[in-house]
């Protein structure tokens, strides 16, 4: 049996109290080369593979161990080639779509590497399985914020030399839409 994982989720719902839910999690797939950009997105996996090394297709998506999801506000990771990125997260329960944030953590050092069978691979699935994920303790109903979905900012920042500074920071606008990946 296949180790079971389940978060606890706070839904903030508009104009109703608060509920927690017990995520059950099932499934957790990571997207890559997400740009809505497809022809730019198309270039730059070309450009990787034109340097010799074996790639997937466009806008794919990275299936993750599902215990490594978690909402815990610390993580541990094995060496300072590890990074995270700050993405929106949808999942379903009972039938409903809600959205949180969260990170696909990755080990850099794996990302490119060599093997004598395969020759040169740039394989961000294997990096995402390294290191857990992270989803908020906070999520919306789907419902609630797709009218204005193409307009919401997700940003990040890290502590550089004892600074807090910008990290990241995107329209959704700019990424492949939630509905692409409802039923994945």
């Amino acid at each position: 049996m296949l180790l079971n994982n389940t978060l606890p989720i706070k839904i903030l719902p508009v104009g109703q109290s608060e509920y927690t839910i017990d995520l059950n999690v099932s499934r957790v797939g990571c997207s890559r080369n997400s740009s809505r950009d497809i022809d730019a997105t198309k270039q730059y996996i070309n450009d990787i593979k034109k340097t010799g090394y074996k790639m997937h297709s466009p806008a794919g998506i990275a299936f993750k161990s599902r215990y490594l999801l978690t909402n815990e506000t610390l993580i541990e990771v094995q060496g300072p080639q590890t990074s995270g990125e700050a993405e929106f997260i949808i999942f379903t329960y009972n039938d409903s779509l809600y959205v949180s944030v969260g990170s696909d953590h990755n080990d850099r050092s794996l990302g490119v590497m060599w093997t004598e069978m395969l020759g040169k691979v740039d394989d961000t699935a294997k990096s995402k399985q390294m290191v857990p994920s992270v989803i908020a303790g906070k999520a919306w109903l789907y419902d609630e914020v797709k009218d204005h979905w193409d307009k919401i900012i997700v940003s990040s920042k890290v502590t550089f030399s004892n600074k807090l500074v910008l990290y990241q920071q995107y329209e959704l606008s700019q990424l492949l839409h939630a509905e692409n990946y409802k039923h994945k």
